[in-house]
């Protein structure tokens, strides 16, 4: 079964530092990307540097995964408080510094990989910008550092500001956080009617639709965002992960999610219309014509991908495996090969390379990819016990 992806080499071409790889708890599966996210988590508030660490590294493992990615995004602006301030009031200094374009682009990359991605650390974020903000204000008016001791206080009072009211925005934005989802919509509709920024909104709003699996809404909601974001001036400023293309992205998947194929592949192809290189569509189509058994042309829109990002080893081993179920099993070593030079941590394409060399019959070669596979794949990964059982035929005498 294929599977979308599209996440580059790990987060290498987003920073000069490469983290080392955290150490888990006692008993963690260290190739388990969960495990690292995890551990993510639980240093997120308190040491932000630490959780990035073990993001980039989950993302390593498993690069089509979207949540490392996004959560990496989050720890990252969590370790420059007063440049969060600026970034969440989209401040164009602040939005247009190679650093936060760096660290957006790691949000790009998560919707392009799940555009309906449940962002659940969003509210980590807001807490963090309220927090900062107030104590800013607190810090002019008192000028003293004895004010950190208030901080405690402080959070109280945010926190009691949001339950009793607030600002529609802060407690639509944490009921989504908190999967509290049908609530977030109502709040979203207060916001909505006040929001000069109507596009987030209803972009906001068709991806909780799509969530709670109301894809008529999320159709219409996501059909409004496009037609605002129409009438906006070219030169307006927004952030890259909400452009047109994207847009149309998402609204593709929730037409093919609804069963809509046809619609959906007018929707890539727009999405494409509106930006070339926007490789996930092409991906997409891919996918739509391969369930329709039309393998030619995902042949060709896979090999697009994969020669607009060729350093990305998704795509590769997207088309690798399709590749390999067409029985062109040379060119699917060739890519699954590339796949693996440009991400080692990823086990996926030597399980498929494995299976490409056997029917080949190069046995000895795949009692390597089988091995290597192995070495990196879970301990609780149920297709484990096929490629040990594998291996062992292969090792048998040939009568």
């Amino acid at each position: 079964m294929l599977w979308l992806s599209g996440a580059p080499v790990a987060a290498q071409q987003q920073d000069e530092r490469v983290p080392d790889r955290p150490e888990l708890p006692s008993g963690a599966d260290t190739n388990s990307a969960m495990a690292y996210y995890e551990l993510g988590v639980a240093n997120l508030e308190s040491r932000p540097r630490d959780a990035a660490d073990a993001f980039y590294w989950a993302s390593r493992i498993v690069p089509e995964w979207a949540t490392p990615l996004y959560a990496r995004r989050v720890a990252l602006l969590l370790q420059n408080p007063r440049r969060l301030v600026g970034y969440m009031e989209r401040r164009k200094s602040v939005l247009r510094s190679d650093e936060i374009r760096s660290i957006d682009s790691l949000e790009y990359r998560a919707r392009q990989l799940d555009p309906f991605l449940h962002r659940r650390l969003d509210w980590v974020l807001v807490r963090a910008y309220l927090m900062e903000t107030a104590m800013q204000s607190l810090r002019r008016e008192y000028r003293t550092a004895r004010v950190d001791e208030l901080r405690p206080e402080v959070e109280h009072w945010i926190n009691r500001y949001l339950e009793t009211g607030g600002a529609a925005e802060w407690r639509a934005w944490r009921a989504y956080s908190n999967g509290q989802l049908t609530q977030a919509l109502e709040y979203y509709a207060d916001v909505l009617k006040r929001s000069k920024d109507q596009a987030s909104v209803h972009l906001q709003r068709g991806q909780i639709f799509y969530l709670l699996q109301q894809l008529d809404s999320a159709q219409v909601s996501l059909s409004q965002a496009l037609d605002e974001m129409r009438e906006r001036d070219e030169d307006e400023l927004i952030v890259l992960y909400e452009s047109k293309a994207m847009l149309e992205y998402s609204l593709g998947m929730v037409l093919e999610a609804a069963g809509k194929s046809d619609e959906a592949k007018e929707a890539y192809s727009r999405a494409l219309v509106e930006d070339m290189a926007f490789h996930p569509a092409h991906l997409r189509l891919g996918l739509v014509a391969l369930a329709g058994g039309d393998t030619v042309t995902a042949l060709g829109e896979f090999e697009v991908a994969v020669e607009i990002e060729p350093n990305r080893p998704g795509p590769r081993a997207i088309l690798g495996e399709a590749l390999a179920q067409a029985a062109r099993h040379e060119d699917a070593v060739a890519q699954l090969e590339r796949a693996i030079e440009l991400e080692p941590y990823y086990s996926q394409p030597y399980l498929t390379l494995a299976m490409a060399h056997e029917a080949l019959g190069n046995g000895e070669a795949a009692i390597t990819c089988y091995g290597d596979f192995l070495a990196r794949v879970m301990a609780t990964d149920d297709r484990r016990e096929w490629a040990v059982e594998r291996m062992s035929a292969l090792k048998q005498p040939q009568p």
